[in-house]
């Protein structure tokens, strides 16, 4: 019985080397087909603030209802887009630095 476990053990444990291995290999392909863009790792690293705070922060620019949010890199700075359908049926964009939460832009979208 000990033999049997050791042995379902031990493959259980190749299997999530090799899992591990593959995993990491995609990840690196991936850089190597894209390397402009940053990895999840990255992307969270750099990033300080939360997505509900972002809202929150945008909310109190613009008194409204968010209907998108996004977390990207622009000019080497993380930030979030926060799109807010406004109270007067406006649609903004507020740009808030992912890194300290600091509002870069508020503009109300063409209609």
């Amino acid at each position: 019985m000990i033999k049997m476990l050791l042995k379902i053990t031990t493959l259980t444990v190749i299997s999530l080397s090799t899992l591990t291995f593959a995993t990491v290999e995609s990840g690196q392909a991936r850089a190597q087909i894209h390397p402009e863009l940053p990895t999840d790792h990255q992307l969270t690293a750099q990033r300080q603030i939360s997505k509900e705070e972002a809202k929150s922060i945008a909310l109190k620019q613009v008194k409204g209802r968010v209907i998108y949010v996004d977390l990207d890199k622009d000019d080497g700075i993380m930030k979030y887009e926060v799109i807010i359908l406004s109270d007067q049926n406006k649609i903004y964009e507020v740009e808030i630095n992912a890194n300290t939460g600091e509002v870069i832009k508020v503009e109300q979208e063409n209609d």
